[in-house]
Order: structure tokens, then C-alpha cells, then sequence
């Protein structure tokens, strides 16, 4: 600060520089991979599944290259050259590990353990110096049941016998994932109301989920052991399903993965004519769509019917159910 011809200097922020240098010296001496482990350590609760921590480590992409470096001497050519060697081959998990390095970076930085740019950033950085996923390797997905073909090929899986078949039947007809249906547990069956009511710690949006029971649906579960500690219960006595059960189904019948069904359900908002929501309620057999069609004119009024049968050709009330 200056007055007149005279400098002045402030004792705070005399202070705060020095410790801000000091913060900045000390960083010098936290390696990468002390940051990472410090950061998998302060994000620990916000992973419901033990194996993301398991999934999300990168020693062995990146701790060989530059884990035992300075964070503050991380730059864009040390992440290059940990990304090159996979890039071309594994392209998806070199992606994932450059975003990983972003994160640990970022991380460091809100700490005031490095200072400047992120060097992992991909636009206006590393895409400039790497190609594009899409022309290294085309991503292929999932084989997607065409949703025409869903009511035969439920047919023949009704055919087939065991558990990991009537539990693929039920994770299709209530268009759950593979991880709910595993760990479904009797409690939260109401047979009664014929509502499955899904826990929101087992949801991936972390809110409770209620879903419709088909007479089918119930028919399995009433088909399932008594007294067992999960409603669609594993091989082995008090132990769930193993995690590749639909992968056991396709074995036997081809690709048919529950991520192929339940495509299949979630391409019918596609299908010309056909509303996801009246072909998941024909589907599960609910009352809700007979209520909804009588709203639209049902059995009302003569001067309603025209507008029923509007109704009946938008939604494409012809098709036919899946159970």
C-alpha cells in the first residue's frame, strides 16, 4: 500500500503469501498418487458399490508413468504419455482414466496443492492431441431386442427352465435392472396391492421406486422357495443370484442380455404409434390403462367414442401384450 512518497506493507497478507508459498513447497512433496489415494479416501461414502473404488483405480495405467511425481509437476506430456499406449486399444478405458486424472488434478488444485490449468482437460487440450474415440474404434453396443419381437421371445423364455430364466422373465416384465432383481427381497412384494417396492439405496436415482405387478410376475415369485432370504434366490442356500444370470439365459437362447430387453422396452417410445407408457401398462396387464382409456371415452358418452377410437389408433392399442 502506498501513502505519499512511502510503501507500506501489510502483516496479513504478508502472511497469507507465505503461507500459501509454504502450502505450494509442501505440495511439492505430495506425489500423484498420494493425491489419489488422499481423494478415493474423501469420496469413499459417496460410492454405494464397493467395486466403483475397486473400478476406479488407475494404478495401472498412470501410477507407473508419473505416481511417484510432484503434483505440481503433472503437465499435458506426462498425461499423454500415459494415455498413448491405450488410447488406439482400449479406447473407453483411456478415457475413463484421463477423466480420472482430471479429477485427482482438480482435486489438488482446490486444495491449493498445484496451481494452473488442468493438463487432463479434453477440450481445447488433450482432443488436440489425440483422435477422436469414434475414429479409433466404433463403439459397439448392446444387441437391442426389436420391440415387436418381445412378445415371441417372452414366449420361448417362459419356456425354458430355472431360476436365472424366470428371473430374466421378471426383470423383463417389470423392466427392472439386473442388480434390483437380484437383490429383491420378499418385504418388498405386496402381493395384495400387486406392487414391487424397490428401496431407493438399491434405486440409480436414489429415490424409492414402486412398480406394477403382472399376474405373471407374481405367478414366478409364488413359483420361488419359501422362507428364502431373497425373492428370486441364488444356487446356494441364503446367497442372491450371481450378476451374469441373464448372461446364463443367453447361453442357451442367443444374445438375449436383460440390457437387450430392456432396450427393447425403452425403444417402444420409438415405435410409430405406440406410447411407452400404454405398452408397459398392456404389458404388466395394470388397471391403470383401462382407467386411462375410460378417461379418453371409454364407455362415457356416444359423442365420446370418436375421440376413444382417435385414442385407440395414436396409441397403437393393438398391439399385442407381452403376457
Amino acid at each position: 500500500m502506498t501513502i505519499g512518497d512511502r510503501i507500506y506493507f501489510d502483516p496479513l497478507e504478508i502472511r497469507d503469501a507465505k503461507r500459501a508459498a509454504d502450502r505450494l513447497e509442501s505440495a511439492k512433496a505430495m506425489t500423484f498418487e498420494q493425491c489419489a489415494r488422499a481423494y478415493l479416501d474423501d469420496h469413499r461414502e459417496s460410492w454405494r458399490n464397493p467395486k466403483h473404488r475397486q473400478q476406479w483405480e488407475i494404478a495401472t495405467y498412470v501410477y507407473p508413468v508419473f505416481g511417484d511425481l510432484p503434483v505440481q509437476m503433472i503437465d499435458r506430456q506426462l498425461v499423454l504419455k500415459a494415455l498413448k499406449p491405450i488410447w488406439k486399444t482400449k479406447p473407453e478405458t483411456a478415457n475413463r482414466v484421463r477423466g480420472r486424472i482430471e479429477t485427482v488434478l482438480d482435486w489438488a488444485t482446490a486444495g491449493d496443492l498445484r496451481k494452473g490449468d488442468n493438463p487432463a482437460r479434453w477440450h481445447g487440450n488433450i482432443a488436440n492431441a489425440l483422435p477422436k474415440r469414434s475414429k479409433v474404434r466404433k463403439v459397439k453396443h448392446h444387441p437391442a431386442l426389436p420391440f415387436a419381437e418381445l412378445p415371441a421371445f417372452m414366449a420361448a423364455l417362459r419356456a425354458q427352465e430355472g431360476i436365472a430364466a424366470r428371473a430374466l422373465e421378471f426383470t423383463i416384465l417389470t423392466a427392472a435392472r439386473t442388480g434390483e432383481t437380484i437383490g429383491a427381497t420378499p418385504a418388498e412384494i405386496d402381493p395384495n396391492a400387486k406392487v414391487w417396492t424397490v428401496p431407493a439405496d438399491r434405486i440409480k436415482a436414489q429415490r424409492e421406486h414402486r412398480v406394477p405387478l403382472a399376474t405373471r410376475a407374481l405367478a414366478i415369485l409364488e413359483e420361488m422357495p419359501r422362507g428364502a432370504q431373497y425373492a428370486l434366490p441364488g444356487a446356494r442356500r441364503g446367497k442372491p443370484l450371481r450378476t451374469n444370470f441373464p448372461r446364463e439365459v443367453s447361453e442357451k437362447r442367443g444374445p438375449s442380455s436383460a440390457h437387450r430387453s430392456r432396450r427393447a422396452a425403452m425403444s417402444s417410445r420409438s415405435e410409430p404409434g405406440t406410447s411407452p407408457w400404454v405398452a408397459r401398462c398392456r404389458a404388466l396387464k395394470t388397471p391403470q390403462l383401462q382407467q386411462h382409456r375410460n378417461r379418453m371415452g371409454g364407455r362415457t358418452s356416444p359423442e365420446q367414442r370418436p375421440r376413444r377410437e382417435g385414442f385407440r389408433k395414436k396409441e397403437g392399442c393393438s398391439a399385442k401384450p407381452l403376457c
